[in-house]
């Protein structure tokens, strides 16, 4: 019992606080009974004698629980890469998606499938390449899915949103067996655009003005949003059904989920440039990758531009 008590009270344990707190309530609910559980008033404190007991036992039971829960905390290690960059990952055999129950009847929280390798941005220029560390990765450990790591980040925060306005595509954002390329603008390039991505290609304002019913006004809103995220969005595939190789060395050309054409080009190691860099095929302008972001089932690439823009503006 000793030991247990030992454990129970380790300081370095994150529910050290609470069982304290509880140890203590036990401790002083048993000097108030020695006080007044005399011979005298012994029936008088039955029924106090008997809360108590229930107390402790309930107690004990909460004791349980979060020694077992204190089981479940992830331990991660830390480590260096060949650049000298710390990171995290967890330790062998610490995988937290073992053993629960929370994947039954949602097939989109689904584990990864073991055959299917982490999704590597350098394996779109040679499949054969190995996974080298681009040194612009946020996280070695990538456990968590598109849809929980997109809205972390403020500078994309906007197209995060009209991604959630687009149901069937935010759905793949959490299927772990999915591997997607998302292209996210910052705020400041959605808000630069002439017209908002819920107001082209079709014109709203001209629907409007024709007095459209407001069910079709949504319709063509939604098309609109769907339209503008598609856009920026590659599901890669391991046939690479939707990646094309270039003349240009470095250089490949994918199809994004709703057929645009959009260019990827990695520069050599050692340029003075940002190691990857994208374009639409509207307009052939490279902009750089300011950042790189990977999770469990895909990457996302901040850029601060858009690939879909009003036919005023290319």
């Amino acid at each position: 019992m000793s030991k247990q008590i030992k454990a129970y009270l380790d300081i370095s344990n994150p529910y050290y606080p609470f069982r304290y707190f509880i140890l203590q309530q036990i401790i002083l609910l048993t000097k108030i009974l020695s006080v007044y559980c005399t011979s005298d008033k012994v029936k008088m404190f039955k029924g106090t004698a008997f809360i108590s007991f229930l107390f402790c036992i309930t107690t004990i039971s909460l004791l349980s629980i979060t020694q077992v829960s204190s089981k479940n905390v992830v331990n991660l290690e830390t480590f260096k890469d060949s650049n000298g960059k710390l990171h995290k990952r967890l330790l062998p055999g610490n995988n937290i998606l073992e053993n629960t129950n929370l994947n039954e009847g949602n097939p989109t929280l689904s584990k990864r499938s073991l055959n299917k390798k982490p999704f590597n941005l350098n394996d779109i220029f040679s499949p054969t390449s190995s996974h080298q560390d681009t040194g612009r990765e946020t996280s070695e450990f990538h456990i968590v899915a598109l849809d929980s790591k997109l809205p972390l980040f403020k500078e994309i925060e906007l197209f995060a949103s009209y991604i959630r306005n687009d149901p069937e595509t935010y759905t793949k954002l959490s299927d772990s067996n999915q591997d997607l390329i998302i292209i996210a603008p910052t705020n400041n390039a959605i808000v630069n655009l002439s017209l908002k991505p819920w107001q082209f290609p079709r014109d709203i304002s001209k629907l409007e003005d024709e007095k459209a019913s407001e069910l079709d006004i949504d319709l063509a809103i939604d098309e609109n949003i769907s339209q503008f995220v598609r856009s920026h969005i590659v599901a890669y595939d391991d046939n690479r059904s939707n990646i094309l190789e270039t003349p240009k060395k470095g250089e490949v050309l994918l199809k994004s989920v709703n057929g645009n054409e959009i260019l990827l080009k990695r520069n050599e190691v050692g340029s003075l440039e940002n190691d990857f860099c994208i374009a639409s095929t509207r307009d052939n302008i490279y902009h750089p990758v300011e950042r790189i972001i990977t999770s469990e089932n895909g990457v996302i690439l901040i850029i601060d531009s858009c690939l879909e823009w009003p036919d005023d503006t290319a």
